[in-house]
């Protein structure tokens, strides 16, 4: 299609997802995360459709004509000559029941954290109007229904759980012994803390003295801004320095 659009010299319109007008669509930016409102003043409008984001036509009822159209048939261009497939022990991935994957969540930065990220102190940090648009577009496309609750990952890491054989540990949400407990039960081998931890590195030394105790974190992510600062990582609600030296230390820095 880009080559189409290449050739009658007009601009491409990809993955529209609404139609506003003759000239006007919207369509998905920042991997979904945010809709954008185009508009094309070229004559002809090349635009491809996600389908899925339409009703269904109806089956019938339709006003327009079939006409029956035949094949030029074959130019002797081309032929096929063989097919290699690559087999592997594992499943593929569109068959698979459970997909793992590491690395940065490519759903939405909320969804890592079940709560919203302090967007305004990444804006502080990073001055500059592509990154006061980038986090301003973010903020926009935060869902208002993201709320934190506790071992908000557990129901997916219970799927996680059952299909693979390894060992495996839990995060996501642990404020409280009973919490870890829980966990432990579900057939977990280790309990992985990393905000609570934060708001107070003696933490798990409490829940030895009172088991009822409970972690303060709010969860309100601040934690995770302030660690690709030069004050590193803590939490600014408590001050709390894990270690002075080694949050002094931009995030991503390896000693040697």
């Amino acid at each position: 299609m880009p080559r189409v659009a290449a050739l009658l010299d007009v601009a491409a319109i990809s993955d529209i997802t609404g139609v506003v007008s003759a000239d006007t669509f919207e369509r998905p930016i920042y991997a979904g995360n945010a809709i954008a409102t185009v508009q094309s003043k070229d004559p002809i409008k090349v635009v491809t459709v996600r389908t899925t984001a339409f009703e269904t036509a109806a089956a019938t009822g339709g006003s327009a004509p079939v006409e029956p159209v035949s094949g030029a048939g074959a130019a002797g261009l081309s032929c096929f000559v063989s097919a290699e497939l690559t087999k592997s022990e594992r499943p593929e991935l569109t068959s698979a029941r459970v997909v793992v994957s590491g690395g940065r969540n490519i759903e939405a930065p909320w969804a890592i954290f079940a709560s919203p990220l302090p967007l305004d102190d990444f804006a502080t940090m990073k001055p500059g109007f592509a990154s006061m648009l980038q986090f301003k577009l973010l903020k926009l496309a935060t869902p208002k229904s993201v709320r934190f609750s506790e071992l908000y990952f557990l129901e997916a890491a219970r799927k996680v759980r059952r299909s693979v054989s390894c060992k495996l540990g839990y995060v996501g949400g642990v404020l409280s012994l009973e919490a870890a407990q829980q966990v432990l039960n579900e057939g977990f081998d280790a309990v992985v803390m990393a905000r609570s931890l934060v708001h107070d590195a003696a933490l798990v030394q409490r829940f030895r003295e009172d088991p009822a105790h409970r972690s303060g974190c709010t969860a309100c992510n601040r934690c995770v801004a302030v660690m690709y600062g030069p004050s590193g990582t803590h939490c600014p609600l408590t001050g709390n320095m894990i270690d002075a030296r080694l949050n002094g230390l931009p995030a991503g820095t390896v000693e040697q």
